[in-house]
């Protein structure tokens, strides 16, 4: 049987490379008010390594749709 989904599920928006990469992101969605996390930050095996799969930010599926704004557009200052 489907999942139901809820606006409070949490959706990948990006994956990255470098973990201070979805930091990053994740300041720049903070600041548009999206309340937004980085997942798997710790598949990076030290300080500066790259992360096997990538390092994931998330935000609730509410905001889902500004935030993919936000990072297509690199500059939401127009975005409500």
């Amino acid at each position: 049987m489907p999942r139901a989904y809820s606006a409070d599920d949490w959706i990948a928006v990006a994956v990255c490379t470098w973990p201070h990469e979805a930091h990053l992101l994740r300041t720049v969605l903070q600041e548009h008010d999206i309340t937004a996390t980085v997942a798997d930050e710790h598949m990076a095996p030290g300080l500066g390594s790259i992360a096997v799969g990538g390092v994931r930010v998330l935000v609730r599926l509410i905001d889902r749709e500004r935030a993919e704004l936000i990072i297509t557009r690199g500059d939401a200052t127009d975005v409500a």
